[in-house]
């Protein structure tokens, strides 16, 4: 037998574990988890009844404590020593990253048990262990403890290269396990430089997404969200005006009602957006990085950390930022999977869009993305039944959602609230993205990304149409979709950091290939020195509060003078008495700084034309004539965006007696450079 034939047949017995092996190891598993089930449930019950943490909390040390615990037997015991190639911390932080992920799964799924079926907390969280129990041996098998077999095929892919010739490997191996040996080895920088590089990334953007972060309260929708993470949390107060159940999911509302349990505070949802975003700088890096090398990937990195449209939606309490992030896991998943084919890195490509789609519903069309991808490179195989585990794997991550609410009774306002969607009034023109969107991620960088295109044409491959298919994708639903708010192709920026740092990374070498090394080094230097500087200078400028004040635009920043206005309301205003404002977005502030009822007076009686959680006020003479609602209040942002119901409220005030009792003010610059003040708020109280 030659050796060729000799490192096949080992290839054929060692490629995959007989049933009856990974049965055994299944078995052992289980019990190991069983050991974990109780460890888990003293460690959750003596947090609950020795140190008085809410049972959601308890949960969060109890998987800590019981994690620990698994792996040791886990990397002991259910795996074989063989298999066991990484160093134990490396495998022990992949341990601890795979049960805190579906920590965010099993936490709804514990509320949903105690809170809406009544069950016990230890029962509940039991139950959540079993219901992932399968899942994570899988996703542990192929993912922590597998590595060292894909270090056996690069071996044997060795051995077969020196038997049968490069030149004959490659035609035998074909373009998909070539992938696997296409990472550049330059940049070997020594770990000081490479720190300090990091250092130079991570600073701005920390800066940016902190610096001045609770200067503005909140806009609706931030006010919507931490109002519902607050009820999770069992706020008293909020819990009146935010039900649960409203528009989205609720996976980064449950992460920010475990932080509420500690205090409710517009300051911690905020730090926990910023957690989100500064989290998909990172990951950025590690996209960027696998595409293109270290290089492209850190330049990518810093365009993503300073780039006024990611640093202005991952500064608020909003959903897109976090989306974003589990997208681009998810992105980056994808494009491990086309590089090394492992059927693994699709089951964590589609774990992750669950975890995007469970964050936000309208991002179920990145799937749209991959489809996309697959049809335009038929070099990247896709398995038949590593598809089908995929979708099962979606279908399992968003699945808590839909039977929480088909469990707490909700389903008629979810009906109600897709009725809503489909039928709603456009809010914009096709003209809104492309005038709105492209300065905030900034011309320098989508000249770069193009220019990269263009100038490294002959290049481009696979990895070029990944990044442009994930940004087609959201770009053209949304274009053409009736509702847009200016956050919503989020999706798309680190996709064009990426583009944008592989130019930057490659075209100096390109264009000016007759110059020294060093030459061409200081080039690509300054050109993403100024590219960052004008980036930062811009976002520098938004997040600043004299900037961010002047902004009506939904989605880019917080409401100014809606949180005073809603703490004077807390003061000044008889507890019981109700307001009627413009519309719900004012509506939604002032509820939650100002503790009073508020409504909108351009809420749709129709349900087709409304959000089923706001209520409609059918006739506003008769409750301002009866006196049921003793306040009106006008706000600049509302009229702006709905002058007719703005000039109806007026003319209640003025029917009805109106008196001002307070306003909010700006400082606004004319165009003659005089600084002015002008009223955003006034709130009127009326009699009938």
């Amino acid at each position: 037998m030659t050796l060729t034939e000799s490192a096949s047949t080992q290839e054929i017995i060692s490629g995959a574990d007989s049933i009856i092996q990974q049965f055994w190891r299944f078995t052992r598993f289980g019990l190991v988890g069983g050991s974990g089930f109780v460890v888990n449930t003293v460690v959750l019950y003596l947090a609950v009844s020795w140190l008085g943490l809410h049972y959601l909390a308890g949960v969060i040390v109890a998987t800590q404590v019981s994690t620990a615990w698994n792996f040791v037997l886990t990397d002991a015991w259910v795996f074989e020593v063989g298999e066991r190639h990484w160093n134990a911390p490396l495998r022990a932080a992949q341990f601890w990253v795979l049960n805190n992920a579906f920590l965010v799964l099993r936490g709804p799924m514990v509320w949903a048990l105690t809170q809406q079926l009544g069950f016990n907390y230890l029962i509940s969280n039991v139950a959540s262990l079993v219901a992932v129990m399968g899942f994570r041996f899988a996703v542990a098998d192929r993912l922590i403890w597998k590595r060292s077999k894909l270090t056996e095929v690069r071996a044997r892919n060795l051995i077969g290269q020196r038997v049968i010739g490069q030149r004959g490997y490659q035609k035998a191996v074909g373009p998909e396990r070539r992938m696997e040996f296409d990472q550049p080895l330059t940049d070997r920088l020594s770990w000081l430089v490479r720190l300090g590089i990091g250092a130079a990334i991570a600073t701005p953007a920390l800066v940016l997404r902190l610096v001045h972060l609770n200067a503005l309260g909140f806009n609706s929708d931030e006010a919507v969200y931490a109002g519902q993470a607050a009820s999770i949390a069992g706020d008293p107060v909020l819990s009146v005006y935010f039900p649960i159940f409203r528009a989205h999911p609720l996976l980064f509302q449950t992460v920010l009602s475990v932080i509420y349990q500690f205090g409710v505070s517009p300051l911690r949802g905020r730090l926990l957006s910023a957690a989100f975003g500064v989290g998909t700088v990172f990951i950025c890096y590690l996209l960027g990085k696998r595409l293109y090398g270290r290089r492209a990937g850190a330049i990518a990195a810093l365009l993503l950390a300073v780039m006024p449209y990611h640093v202005i939606v991952s500064r608020q309490v909003l959903l897109d930022g976090p989306m974003v992030f589990f997208s681009t896991v998810s992105l980056y998943f994808l494009a491990r999977y086309a590089q090394t084919q492992r059927d693994g890195m699709l089951y964590g490509a589609a774990a992750f869009l669950g975890l995007t789609a469970l964050t936000n519903e309208r991002s179920v069309i990145m799937l749209g993305g991959v489809y996309l991808f697959f049809a335009l490179v038929p070099a990247v195989k896709v398995k038949y039944h590593a598809l089908l585990l995929s979708m099962v794997i979606f279908v399992l991550v968003v699945l808590p959602y839909p039977l929480s609410i088909l469990f707490s009774g909700k389903s008629t306002t979810g009906e109600q609230f897709l009725a809503w969607q489909l039928f709603r009034r456009a809010n914009h023109g096709y003209l809104f993205y492309p005038t709105m969107v492209p300065p905030a991620i900034g011309w320098v960088t989508l000249l770069a990304a193009a220019g990269g295109l263009i100038l490294m044409r002959r290049s481009n491959g696979w990895r070029e149409t990944l990044l442009l298919t994930w940004c087609a994708v959201p770009l053209i639903f949304f274009e053409i979709w009736s509702v847009k708010g200016f956050q919503y192709l989020l999706a798309l920026a680190p996709p064009l950091a990426i583009l944008a740092g592989r130019a930057l990374s490659g075209i100096p070498d390109r264009v000016s290939s007759a110059l020294e090394f060093e030459k061409r080094g200081a080039v690509r230097v300054a050109a993403v020195f100024i590219a960052a500087a004008l980036l930062a200078s811009a976002s520098w400028n938004q997040v600043s509060p004299a900037q961010a004040g002047q902004s009506f635009l939904a989605g880019s920043g917080g409401v100014p003078g809606g949180r005073e206005a809603g703490e004077w309301i807390e003061e000044n205003i008889p507890k019981g008495s109700e307001l009627l404002a413009i519309g719900p977005s004012m509506a939604n502030i002032l509820q939650w700084y100002g503790d009073r009822r508020t409504y909108g007076l351009s809420v749709s009686p129709n349900p087709l034309h409304r959000n089923p959680v706001y209520e409609p006020i059918v006739n506003p003479d008769l409750i301002l004539r009866n006196g049921d609602v003793q306040y009106l209040v006008w706000d600049s942002f509302s009229a702006s965006r709905s002058e007719f119901f703005a000039a109806k409220l007026l003319t209640f005030a003025e029917r009805y007696h109106g008196r001002i009792v307070h306003q909010e003010f700006v400082e606004i610059e004319t165009d003659s450079g005089e600084i002015v003040r002008q009223p955003v708020i006034v709130i009127y109280a009326v009699r009938p």
